[in-house]
């Protein structure tokens, strides 16, 4: 779903939505807190918003992000963004939503996801070389890169192995999809693991095994999540859940939740129970949300965040698909992470 978008960002979705009266300013100036918030990359607009989780407030555009940003990950109190069209990592101090440096990638084409290890690495997969950057967090530049498959989009770190899913696409027709286990911190290969088709997204989950999103071709193949057991690397279940999923986030009580799109009347939203593998809500009885049900994120209340890019919104909702608060964020919000100071 999201590699649709990284490539395709003028062809796709209009706006439907416009909730704040000064939406359109950049760089709005913010009070520094200490609540826990959530940080959300706005992919059309280009801009990054601030939604205080605790008492419920949203600045809109903190600041201007990169061409096409399409991930953020938070370590301490800095956040790194991803911008795919940049071929850059932009590094941002999350206590005054200023950004404090770039990384550039020159060794890679269209960054898309990051995951940050220990001994001060990131790594970031690059969708159109085939490559995982790797990072070195306290010199800002890129080190080395790691040579993997075809099209790499989801990156993990569970224990001391990491684990890079490839979509094996090229000219958007997929190949026989696959997840790379590497070792940590020497990046020895471990294993190359068949999973289904476009795995986008690798999850540690509550059963203690990895679960991987395959969205299907958005065609003919639909959504199922693959279950690797990280002990012998191998796929040991599937939720077959229909549609095109593309995200997932766990919540407290080990209920997996998907964003899975909707881009006509409602957004969707699939569940599983992260511990049983057995599916709640799929492609046939999805949670409704507002259209365009991009990235989820579990908060510590337990709740799920929802990006809702068509509608510019960000959405909160408990574990039963109640949306509890609806938060107006810059346009086309894609994908969020959250800071606990």
């Amino acid at each position: 779903m999201k590699a649709q978008l990284v490539l395709l960002t003028s062809l796709t979705l209009g706006l439907m939505f416009s909730a704040c009266q000064d939406k359109d300013s950049v760089n709005q100036p913010i009070t520094p807190s200490d609540n826990p918030s959530a940080w959300v990359v706005n992919s059309l607009g280009g801009t990054l918003s601030r939604v205080d989780l605790v008492t419920d407030s949203v600045v809109t555009n903190v600041l201007t992000l990169g061409q096409t940003p399409n991930d953020i990950v938070i370590s301490g109190t800095t956040g790194y963004v991803v911008n795919s069209g940049d071929n850059d990592i932009q590094i941002i101090d999350l206590q005054t939503a200023q950004t404090i440096g770039t990384i550039e990638l020159y060794l890679g084409l269209n960054p898309y996801f990051i995951t940050v290890g220990g001994a001060g690495q990131a790594f970031v997969t690059n969708l159109l070389t085939g490559n995982v950057s790797i990072l070195d967090l306290a010199l800002n530049q890129e080190i080395d890169t790691l040579n993997v498959g075809v099209a790499l989009e989801g990156i993990c770190i569970y224990g001391d192995t990491l684990y890079i899913s490839d979509i094996n696409a090229v000219n958007w027709v997929y190949g026989q999809g696959y997840v790379y286990a590497y070792s940590l911190p020497g990046l020895a290969p471990l294993a190359t693991i068949p999973v289904g088709t476009n795995p986008q997204a690798i999850v540690a989950g509550p059963d203690g095994f990895l679960h991987v999103v395959c969205t299907g071709d958005y065609g003919a193949i639909s959504g199922q999540v693959q279950i690797i057991d990280p002990a012998t690397l191998t796929v040991v279940d599937s939720v077959t859940v229909g549609g095109t999923p593309g995200s997932l986030a766990f919540d407290s009580q080990g209920r997996a939740f998907l964003g899975a799109g909707g881009w006509v009347t409602d957004g969707f939203v699939f569940s599983y129970d992260g511990m049983t593998h057995q599916l709640l809500h799929g492609a046939s009885n999805p949670i409704l949300v507002p259209k365009g049900a991009y990235d989820v994120n579990a908060i510590t209340t337990g709740n799920i965040l929802v990006c809702c890019h068509s509608v510019d919104q960000v959405v909160e909702m408990d574990h039963d698909g109640n949306i509890l608060q609806t938060y107006p964020v810059g346009d086309g919000p894609a994908v969020l992470a959250i800071w606990e100071p």
